[in-house]
């Protein structure tokens, strides 16, 4: 809202889920609400991130973890109407930029987590008017 590439804030996003996941924070309020965008931020964690009552702290995420927290966000950004209606891999493509920052990880590349992601958000997003509204 503030004039900011989208872009760069995908790519500060990818690169706080990132650093959340490697050190074990299993977040289980993951949207786009929980996430607060700050002036000067700091380059390993550039987002704070709210709503911590519920969350716990472990080892680092395994793969499927990974892909569960960040489609979690990536359903709140499609219901907040964030990212464009349409198809959803359409949808999805903007989001590269948070692919790419999030890197590869556990042997979880850009490309395959944006496909897992994908295939986890089809899954249930029929049962949500947004899947309805998005049009053809």
């Amino acid at each position: 809202r503030a004039g900011g590439s989208d872009a760069a804030l995908l790519e500060q996003v990818g690169v706080t889920l990132r650093a959340l996941h490697d050190v074990g924070l299993r977040h289980r309020d993951l949207q786009v609400k929980n996430l607060l965008v700050v002036p000067d931020p700091v380059p390993q964690c550039p987002l704070v991130v709210l709503d911590l009552d519920r969350c716990r702290l472990g080892p680092a995420l395994r793969v499927d973890e990974r892909v569960a927290g960040v489609s979690r966000l990536l359903r709140s950004a499609l219901k907040q109407g964030l990212l464009p209606p349409g198809p959803l891999a359409a949808s999805l493509d903007v989001c590269l930029p948070l692919f790419e920052a999030y890197g590869t990880t556990s042997g979880l590349a850009a490309g395959e987590l944006a496909r897992r992601a994908r295939r986890d958000l089809s899954r249930g997003l029929w049962r949500h008017p947004w899947w309805w509204a998005r049009g053809p």
